[in-house]
């Protein structure tokens, strides 16, 4: 009768002005729930494009399987383009080696090649229905709903408690195969026949801790992740036990242009200790401490044990916090030599003016 369509019609219109656009700025991601083969165009995949942008002649990866590819032809909104963008339904024409009908499927997400970096673990921020009958503990068996893949999983609580029904809080959850995801994606929680939705959320870290999941520390790492209304977590993370972060992966997880990294440094003014394509960065005011804190380190060392020509290296950068990564490490000690803070004997890492002196004995 029509009854109705006009109050329907000032409704969608009212969710859309509320909706923010997807950004196109990010780097591109097309959740796969489709594929075919078409006559002079080859393999077909279709789905909506979740960040970023593609062109036709762009290289991409099928990912988590890692299929190398070209897009040969894209369909935007039904409609032959040169290009697809965020928000859009897109068909794309794939070209590869290993690329077919039966080498992708639903679920598979078509990325950009720098994002391929597909995982088992994340943290997220849950919401349980009120609806739901029981509380979700530890090991507790879900279906998992991504995009347009469905996973088996196990939930990790990060909380004594767990959470019950109409709380939101903190869960790892465990997949049963490797995902292509990322931060800042909402996912379903349904039962394991799949006949019952018990809540959803978002992600919040793909790479989280395996110790000390629980720790105060933590949740407060995971408070700032989730606080999406103050903007940027990244210095407020820094700020934070976890003092400095890994610059490509961070902006990875995060599906973000490729020059946020090179961005993100200048606007905060950050320090990059870079070697061996691992790029960490810190604030200021944490690498100022960090290099007090070695002297400091030494020092006592030395008047403990006045016959050692210095501390292993391996040794100091386990009692340095942050605690970095080898190659990072190797690149601090390199800044803290040239800056006359420390002096490297070998294997051996000493004061500017520490020697050993044998006594008469």
């Amino acid at each position: 009768t029509g009854e109705g369509v006009a109050e329907l019609l000032a409704a969608l219109d009212a969710a859309a002005a509320a909706t923010h656009s997807r950004a196109a700025n990010g780097r591109f991601r097309l959740a796969v729930d489709r594929v075919f083969s078409l006559a002079g165009a080859g393999t077909v995949v279709t789905g909506t494009a979740l960040s970023g942008g593609v062109r036709v002649g762009d290289a991409v990866v099928v990912s988590p399987a890692g299929l190398e590819a070209r897009v040969r032809s894209v369909h935007a909104q039904n409609r032959a383009a040169d290009t697809g963008s965020a928000g859009q339904r897109c068909a794309l024409a794939l070209v590869g080696p290993r690329v077919s009908p039966d080498s992708v499927r639903r679920g598979d997400v078509v990325l950009a090649s720098t994002l391929h970096a597909p995982v088992k673990r994340f943290d997220a921020r849950i919401t349980l229905l009120a609806s739901e009958r029981k509380r979700i503990g530890s090991w507790m068996p879900v279906k998992l709903h991504y995009g347009s893949a469905e996973f088996d999983a196990r939930v990790l609580a990060l909380s004594d408690k767990g959470l019950g029904p109409g709380e939101s809080g903190y869960l790892q959850l465990a997949l049963d195969r490797a995902a292509a995801l990322a931060v800042g994606d909402r996912i379903v929680l349904r039962d394991t026949s799949a006949t019952r939705t018990i809540g959803g959320g978002v992600i919040l870290d793909l790479h989280p801790p395996e110790r000390q999941r629980r720790s105060p520390s933590r949740v407060t790492e995971l408070d700032i992740l989730a606080d999406a209304e103050r903007g940027d977590p990244l210095p407020r993370l820094l700020a934070t036990d976890k003092a400095c972060v890994d610059l490509d992966q961070w902006f990875r997880d995060r599906a973000e242009a490729e020059s946020a990294a090179a961005d993100a440094v200048t606007r905060l003014g950050l320090v990059v200790l870079e070697r061996h394509g691992l790029r960490i960065g810190m604030l200021p005011d944490t690498w100022r401490r960090y290099a007090a804190d070695a002297a400091t380190l030494l020092g006592a060392f030395h008047a403990d044990k006045p016959d050692l020509p210095g501390m292993g290296q391996e040794r100091l950068r386990y009692a340095l916090l942050p605690r970095l990564p080898a190659p990072a490490f190797a690149e601090a000690l390199a800044r803290l030599v040239r800056d006359g803070t420390v002096a490297i004997d070998r294997s051996w890492v000493r004061l500017p003016g520490h020697e050993v002196r044998l006594s008469d004995e």
